[in-house]
C-alpha cells in the first residue's frame, strides 16, 4: 500500500469496530464513510503469506481452505461471523478469545 492510499482510506474512512484473527481465521472489521455516513463490514478472506511475512498462512491453508476445498465452506469462520454480527446488532464489540476462552 502507498503513502497516498493509505492518506486516502484514513481521509475517507473511520475503523469503528475491529475484530482480529480468530483461532479459525476469521477477521472482519466496520468501517464508516466520513463523507456519507454509510457503514461498511468488511470480511478477510483467507490469506496465501505465512506468518513470518505478516499473514496467516498456516491456519487458513489447513483450517478454513481445507473446509472450503471438502464441504464448500469454511465451517469455523462462518460461526465466527454469525458471533461477531449478533454482537454488533446489539452495540458490543467482540474480542473472541476473551469471551469463549477459546478464541471462537
Amino acid at each position: 500500500m502507498t503513502e497516498v492510499m493509505i492518506d486516502d482510506f484514513f481521509a475517507t474512512w473511520e475503523v469503528i469496530d475491529h475484530l482480529s484473527n480468530t483461532n479459525s481465521g476469521f477477521s472482519a472489521t466496520v468501517l464508516k464513510n466520513k463523507n456519507t455516513g454509510e457503514f461498511t463490514l468488511s470480511f478477510r478472506s483467507t490469506e496465501s503469506q505465512p506468518s513470518s511475512k505478516g499473514g496467516d498462512k498456516e491456519r487458513d491453508a489447513f483450517g478454513a481452505d481445507l473446509e472450503i476445498g471438502f464441504h464448500g465452506f469454511a465451517y469455523a469462520q462462518l460461526h465466527d461471523m454469525e458471533e461477531y454480527y449478533s454482537h454488533l446488532q446489539n452495540g458490543e464489540s467482540w474480542n473472541a478469545t476473551a469471551n469463549d476462552g477459546k478464541g471462537a
